[in-house]
C-alpha cells in the first residue's frame, strides 16, 4: 500500500512517499492422512503422514477397505489398510 503526503514549500511542492509492504498469508499444504484408491485392489486405503490413519478411514466400511497385506516392516497399525502403495495383493 503506498501513502503519499504533499507538502507546499518555498521551493514548490514536495512528495514524499511511504511504501508499505503487502504481507500475504500463504496456505501450507497439509500432509494429513486421507483416503485414497488403492493400485492394486482398487479399494479404499490411505495416503498422507501416518498419524492420522483412524481419522481417514473411520468413514469407510470394513467391506470397502484395501484387502492387501502390509509389508514386513510396516510400523502402521494392523487394524488399518497399508498406505497405498505399499500394500502386498492378496490373491
Amino acid at each position: 500500500m503506498e501513502r503519499r503526503q504533499e507538502e507546499q514549500g518555498a521551493v514548490g511542492i514536495v512528495r514524499s512517499y511511504s511504501i508499505q509492504p503487502q504481507v500475504q498469508k500463504v496456505k501450507k499444504s497439509i500432509a494429513m492422512c486421507r483416503p485414497a484408491t488403492c493400485d492394486n485392489c482398487k479399494k479404499t486405503a490411505w495416503v498422507g503422514c501416518g498419524l492420522h490413519i483412524p481419522a481417514a478411514m473411520e468413514p469407510i466400511s470394513k467391506d470397502e477397505r484395501c484387502t492387501c497385506a502390509h509389508p514386513a516392516d510396516s510400523a502402521t497399525s494392523k487394524d488399518y489398510p497399508p498406505k497405498v502403495g505399499t500394500g502386498i495383493p492378496q490373491n
